[in-house]
């Protein structure tokens, strides 16, 4: 793995074998606090968004990117996950029919004759 600067002179540009990563997942405090444009002291507060290796705390940018999309109402996986639950529903009762009717339905029982 070698470092270097970008192309425009920017940020520290990483090569791993022949890959360019721009941008590491894992943040340092002061990292993280320019990524968010919060105060060290304010993040290294976080609740979220950290993992310990060894001593050294890092913040994981795609775990502070779900956070604030959250927190912001851009999160869709909740919307995905019950649209996948009712459609495995759908799907278990067209395979199933009698297993949506009552026990009282499949006998015959509980209903009243006119």
């Amino acid at each position: 793995m070698s470092f270097g600067l970008d192309s425009q002179g920017g940020g520290r540009k990483r090569q791993f074998g022949g890959c360019d990563m721009t941008e590491p997942r894992l943040l340092t405090e002061k990292e993280a606090a320019h990524y968010l444009g919060l105060p060290e002291a304010t993040v290294r507060k976080l609740p979220f968004g950290h993992v310990r290796l060894g001593t050294r705390r890092r913040y994981d940018r795609k775990a502070l990117d779900a956070h604030l999309d959250r927190i912001a109402g851009l999160d869709s996986s909740a919307e995905l996950n019950v649209n996948k639950a009712d459609a495995e529903l759908a799907r278990f009762i067209a395979d199933h029919p009698h297993a949506a009717r009552s026990p009282q339905d499949q006998t015959g029982k509980g209903r009243t004759r006119v």
